[in-house]
């Protein structure tokens, strides 16, 4: 089996809650970043893409979960974040749809988190792009 290029991209343009920023251009953007991906050989069915209010954090989460499991030593990841992102107690904290200020560490994502999510993963090679508004 050759290696494979795994792609998990994330991007919110508008959030449930109004206190964040519009991210202009984010899920277009992503969109473009996937087929530039798939054109350079990973396989529709290795990419995963969340958009706008699909992007929840209970959406990405067993996403993300299901989607490392596909994942072995000789594959690639790809992970994308555009949108907002916040830091909070000296944590960076991605953002998702239904992420609320008012509770940001249980309703959004610690980047720490996630990467050492993604590099638990068999000892994967992995390239992380976060594009913050």
């Amino acid at each position: 089996m050759r290696p494979r290029i795994h792609v998990f991209a994330v991007a919110v343009v508008h959030y449930e809650h109004t206190e964040f920023s519009t991210a202009h251009f984010a899920e277009n953007d992503c969109r473009k970043f996937v087929e530039a991906l798939q054109a350079l050989g990973a396989e529709p069915v290795n990419c995963v893409k969340l958009l706008g209010s699909d992007a929840t954090k209970p959406a990405i989460e067993v996403a993300l979960k299901h989607f490392i499991k596909g994942i072995d030593s000789r594959d690639t990841l790809v992970f994308l974040l555009a949108g907002n992102s916040v830091s909070f107690n000296e944590l960076n904290h991605l953002v998702s749809h239904d992420t609320q200020l008012n509770d940001i560490q249980k309703t959004s994502f610690q980047l720490g988190t996630v990467l050492k999510e993604i590099g638990e993963r068999n000892n994967c090679k992995a390239l992380i792009f976060i594009d913050p508004k």
